[in-house]
């Protein structure tokens, strides 16, 4: 299922009172986009699901793979990045030209190239629409809400398409500073100085614990094996690329690091 549902909010509770009349402690706010794709093996028979917009397949990996990789991880990269410029809301990461230019060369140069055929889909539609629906200023998802549980997000949504990509000989580079964002983050001050409002993590501890570390060693911040796995902190481009990264962000900032990696010059 995949649906985009922000963390409600007093003024949604508001909404509903004043509007409805209905007294919601937790209204479950969305965005009217949904697509639910359910894999046909029903025993005993199933409803016509299909006449509601269903998307029925005999395998849902590859629909699965599909959100994972653009949705959830295009999410997730750019999140840590507009944390540290000081954004709040994701549909003001799509109205600023370099976060919403990041997007687009993340999706389509490395993971595009990673991704399993998806019957049905065009892939360049689906990620024109991800990113209409997060431009959508009505939405009003808040960046603290992705920003949460990156320890169980990256190994889900984002290092999957980095170990294909170097299985591929592909590129990496956005990867990597998406990567070297949330560490960043990780330490709780923005680019401007101010301290950022850490969202909650379940191993919150242990991956601050790994950014402390890397402020003497860059590198040392991928020996978070639960996260990263065995492939990323051994590969010497990837650890070069996210070295680089870090360096940059500490030395120049967000803005001026993504200036030099979105560049075609950049390794």
């Amino acid at each position: 299922v995949d649906r985009i549902t922000p963390q409600t909010t007093d003024a949604d509770r508001a909404f509903l009172a004043d509007t409805y009349g209905l007294i919601d402690r937790w209204p479950v706010v969305a965005e009217t986009f949904i697509q639910w794709v359910v894999e046909d093996d029903f025993p005993q028979g199933r409803p016509p699901y299909e006449d509601v917009g269903v998307l029925l397949t005999d395998d849902v990996q590859p629909y699965e793979t599909l959100k994972l990789r653009i949705l959830n991880a295009g999410h997730s990269t750019v999140t840590y990045m507009a944390a540290l410029v000081g954004h709040t809301y994701i549909h003001e990461i799509m109205a600023d030209p370099l976060l919403a230019r990041y997007l687009q060369q993340f999706h389509d140069h490395e993971v595009t190239p990673s991704l399993p055929p998806v019957r049905g889909i065009d892939v360049a539609d689906y990620k024109r629409v991800v990113a209409e629906r997060f431009a959508n200023p009505e939405v009003k998802d808040q960046v603290a809400r992705v920003c949460q549980d990156g320890t169980s997000k990256w190994p889900k949504f984002l290092v999957p398409t980095v170990e294909s990509q170097l299985e591929l000989d592909g590129q990496v580079k956005l990867s990597a500073l998406a990567l070297a964002a949330w560490c960043q983050y990780l330490l709780g001050t923005a680019d401007d100085g101010s301290d950022i409002d850490i969202s909650a993590d379940p191993r919150l501890d242990e991956a601050q614990a790994f950014a402390r570390e890397s402020v003497a060693e860059p590198a040392a911040f991928l020996g978070f094996a639960d996260v990263f796995g065995q492939r990323l902190p051994s590969d010497p481009r990837f650890v070069s690329a996210f070295s680089e990264a870090l360096a940059m962000l500490r030395a120049q900032g967000t803005r001026a690091t993504l200036e030099r990696w979105l560049s075609p010059e950049a390794s």
